[in-house]
């Protein structure tokens, strides 16, 4: 019972971690909790999540191909594999999940996402934008890491705009915004931009974050 309610805080806490940028602590978190629960679903899910945003890919591929193989198609395993393949550079592949996502009872607030990547993935011409946005989102995660806030920003947004669907680099910026320039308004505009794409939980945190930052320093 103590070990359960104590992998619970685990993961709690690595989510906290990834929804705030910080990838590395959150995958040290979910390698903990895979190694003491590995039968446990949605714990390899989670764990590819951040070796996605860190770059390890092929480990992110094995990790979510397991999911799949034991659990059967479903929507966020196939969407979080097409995103996979999106940011690797292996375009086709990512049409083909983003299809089989589309295809896999998505939910309505996907649908623009979806729309707008089957579009960016569906020859080379469009999805040379996607491979720079990449560059820039890798930049700002380096200035970041070395507390260069401006400039990370700078590269965030540079992201955002040649590919708008870009959502953690919107994130990232507003992040930023909101824990180390201390201004909750230009964060919570951002991540409710970034939640225009996507209705990801750890988004509304960051937004009711950011918004109860904002109120808490008009009051």
């Amino acid at each position: 019972m103590i070990a359960r309610i104590r992998e619970r805080l685990m993961q709690r806490r690595a989510l906290t971690a990834y929804a705030g940028g910080d990838f590395t602590r959150a995958q040290a978190l979910f390698r903990r909790v895979l190694h003491a629960r590995p039968e446990m679903p949605g714990i390899r899910h989670n764990l590819a999540l951040t070796c996605i945003a860190l770059g390890e890919y092929d480990e992110a591929e094995q990790l979510l191909q397991i999911e799949l193989e034991r659990y059967g198609d479903y929507y966020p395993r196939l969407k979080v594999l097409a995103d996979l393949y999106y940011i690797a550079g292996r375009r086709q592949e990512a049409h083909d999940f983003y299809r089989r996502a589309r295809d896999c009872d998505a939910p309505e607030s996907e649908s623009a996402m979806l729309a707008r990547r089957l579009e960016l993935t569906a020859d080379d011409r469009g999805y040379q934008r996607v491979v720079q946005a990449h560059e820039a989102f890798a930049e700002g995660n380096r200035l970041m890491h070395e507390e260069q806030w401006d400039a990370a920003i700078q590269q965030f947004l540079r992201a955002a705009e040649l590919d708008e669907t870009n959502i953690h680099a919107i994130n990232n910026a507003g992040t930023i915004y909101l824990n180390n320039k201390h201004d909750p308004q230009e964060a919570a505009a951002l991540f409710r931009r970034a939640l225009q794409w996507s209705q990801l939980p750890w988004l509304a945190r960051n937004l009711a974050q950011a918004e109860q930052a904002g109120q808490a320093r008009s009051s």
